[in-house]
């Protein structure tokens, strides 16, 4: 799980910001984000042509809960912006915004 890299496309407006795709990096060596940048673009890159709602990528380090905030905000029994608007300022404040 700390070895890994998950990459979120987030929706835009259009779509309440929704986190619409992941993908999920091995990082064997534990590399910082940086350190893998070029791979990384490649891969939001294809994750945004392939689904042209997405407007953003963030990428962050995995870490134990992430995948249940994940959960949180995509599957809202309320359908609210306010658990999108939580997870998508988590990425922004602990991960980085690749595209």
């Amino acid at each position: 799980m700390a070895n890994q890299i998950v990459l979120y496309g987030i929706g835009g407006a259009g779509t309440q910001f929704v986190a619409i795709e992941y993908q999920i990096v091995n990082n064997s060596r534990g590399l910082p984000i940086r350190a893998r940048w070029r791979y990384l673009l490649g891969i939001a890159g294809l994750m945004m042509a392939c689904n042209p709602t997405i407007e953003h990528v963030y990428a962050i380090l995995n870490r134990k809960g992430l995948a249940q905030e994940y959960r949180d905000s995509v599957f809202d029994r309320h359908n609210s912006l306010e658990s999108r608007y939580i997870f998508r300022d988590m990425l922004e404040r602990e991960g980085e915004r690749i595209l």
